[in-house]
Protein backbone atom coordinates (compact mmCIF):
# COMPACT_ATOMS: atom_id res chain seq x y z
CA UNK A 1 0.00 0.00 0.00
CA UNK A 2 2.85 2.43 0.75
CA UNK A 3 4.51 1.72 -2.69
CA UNK A 4 1.37 2.75 -4.02
CA UNK A 5 0.71 5.92 -1.94
CA UNK A 6 4.11 6.72 -3.35
CA UNK A 7 3.72 6.42 -6.86
CA UNK A 8 0.40 7.87 -6.67
CA UNK A 9 2.60 10.96 -4.98
CA UNK A 10 4.98 10.66 -8.34
CA UNK A 11 2.36 10.59 -10.92
CA UNK A 12 0.43 13.77 -8.61
CA UNK A 13 4.13 15.34 -8.72
CA UNK A 14 4.52 14.67 -12.56
CA UNK A 15 1.34 16.34 -13.19
CA UNK A 16 1.73 19.45 -11.68
CA UNK A 17 5.40 19.97 -13.45
CA UNK A 18 3.38 19.36 -16.67
CA UNK A 19 0.77 21.90 -15.97
CA UNK A 20 3.71 24.23 -14.99
CA UNK A 21 5.43 23.58 -17.95
CA UNK A 22 2.35 23.90 -20.11
CA UNK A 23 1.65 27.25 -18.56
CA UNK A 24 5.10 28.10 -18.79
CA UNK A 25 5.07 27.60 -22.38
CA UNK A 26 1.96 29.67 -23.11
CA UNK A 27 3.56 32.69 -21.52
CA UNK A 28 6.50 31.95 -23.24
CA UNK A 29 4.49 31.56 -26.71
CA UNK A 30 3.19 35.02 -25.68
CA UNK A 31 5.93 37.08 -25.19
CA UNK A 32 7.28 35.23 -28.62
CA UNK A 33 4.75 36.74 -30.50
CA UNK A 34 5.44 40.32 -28.49
CA UNK A 35 8.73 40.00 -29.30
CA UNK A 36 8.47 38.98 -33.01
CA UNK A 37 5.77 42.18 -33.51
CA UNK A 38 8.64 44.62 -32.05
CA UNK A 39 11.01 42.83 -34.49
CA UNK A 40 8.63 43.67 -36.97
CA UNK A 41 8.12 47.12 -35.84
CA UNK A 42 12.34 47.98 -35.42
CA UNK A 43 12.85 46.17 -38.59
CA UNK A 44 10.16 48.73 -40.53
CA UNK A 45 11.99 51.32 -38.68
CA UNK A 46 15.65 50.55 -39.65
CA UNK A 47 14.31 50.45 -43.14
CA UNK A 48 12.97 53.82 -42.93
CA UNK A 49 15.94 55.42 -41.33
CA UNK A 50 17.85 53.55 -44.20
CA UNK A 51 16.15 55.30 -46.39
CA UNK A 52 16.58 58.46 -44.76
CA UNK A 53 20.22 57.96 -44.40
CA UNK A 54 20.65 57.31 -48.22
CA UNK A 55 18.83 60.00 -49.08
CA UNK A 56 20.67 62.02 -46.51
CA UNK A 57 23.97 61.08 -48.34
CA UNK A 58 22.63 61.79 -51.62
CA UNK A 59 21.99 65.24 -50.57
CA UNK A 60 25.09 65.93 -48.95
CA UNK A 61 26.79 64.46 -52.20
CA UNK A 62 24.68 67.38 -54.89
CA UNK A 63 25.21 69.73 -52.32
CA UNK A 64 29.58 69.23 -52.48
CA UNK A 65 28.70 69.13 -56.37
CA UNK A 66 27.15 72.61 -56.30
CA UNK A 67 29.70 73.73 -53.63
CA UNK A 68 32.47 72.68 -56.07
CA UNK A 69 30.39 73.73 -59.08
CA UNK A 70 29.96 77.60 -57.85
CA UNK A 71 33.77 77.89 -56.42
CA UNK A 72 34.77 77.38 -60.22
CA UNK A 73 32.06 79.82 -61.24
CA UNK A 74 33.09 82.17 -58.40
CA UNK A 75 37.23 81.59 -59.25
CA UNK A 76 36.23 82.27 -63.25
CA UNK A 77 34.45 85.50 -62.30
CA UNK A 78 37.39 86.90 -60.05
CA UNK A 79 39.76 85.42 -63.40
CA UNK A 80 37.74 87.57 -65.30
CA UNK A 81 37.51 90.56 -62.87
CA UNK A 82 40.99 90.83 -62.31
CA UNK A 83 41.89 90.45 -66.25
CA UNK A 84 39.49 93.39 -66.89
CA UNK A 85 40.96 95.62 -64.16
CA UNK A 86 44.49 94.89 -65.47
CA UNK A 87 43.21 95.46 -69.35
CA UNK A 88 41.89 99.07 -67.79
CA UNK A 89 45.14 99.85 -66.41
Amino acid sequence: MEMLKMLEDKVAGLIAIVKDLRLENIKLTEENVLLMEEINTLTEKLGKLEDSLLKGSADVRELSEEKVLAKRAMDELIRSIDSFVGSEE
